[in-house]
């Protein structure tokens, strides 16, 4: 018997490999966004506990460094709060580039799957012929 040979396997082996790069490239972006949304907690918990912290001294000077410190840290929050929106809209494409990759190679995995079966189909049919026959083959021998 003949073996399975998939025509279009070097398509499905493209297809593949193109949604493992589509999916290493979300992870890359995905691994961004958490690194941002980390930053961003940590300006927040700091900025919170600089705003619950009593003041240590009553100075003008304490007072002035501590309202530049805090509208730094409001600075550094919004920048990242950009930063994560644009960051976040990358990850929406790597998100859609990543299923319509796998779409794409799901079917060209049925196409195999559908060839797959037809040659099941297939070589039972030829097994069954060629044991049809051998009976045929045996019984006319047999009456001869």
């Amino acid at each position: 018997m003949k073996r399975f040979r998939f025509k279009l396997e070097p398509v499905l082996k493209y297809r593949a490999a193109l949604e493992q790069l589509r999916l290493q490239a979300f992870a890359a972006v995905q691994a961004e966004l958490n690194a941002c949304d980390e930053r961003l907690a940590r300006y927040r918990r700091e900025q919170a506990r600089i705003l619950s912290a009593g003041p240590g001294r009553w100075s003008v000077d304490y007072f002035t460094n501590r309202e530049r410190y805090i509208d730094a840290i409001k600075a550094r929050i919004a920048g990242e709060e950009r930063q994560r929106e644009g960051i976040a809209a990358r990850l929406e494409d790597a998100r859609s580039a990543l299923v319509e990759a796998r779409r794409a190679r799901e079917s060209v995995e049925r196409l195999r799957e559908r060839a797959f079966e037809n040659y099941v189909a297939e070589t039972r049919l030829a097994e069954q012929n060629m044991l049809d026959e051998l009976a045929s083959q045996r019984h006319s021998r047999r009456a001869a």
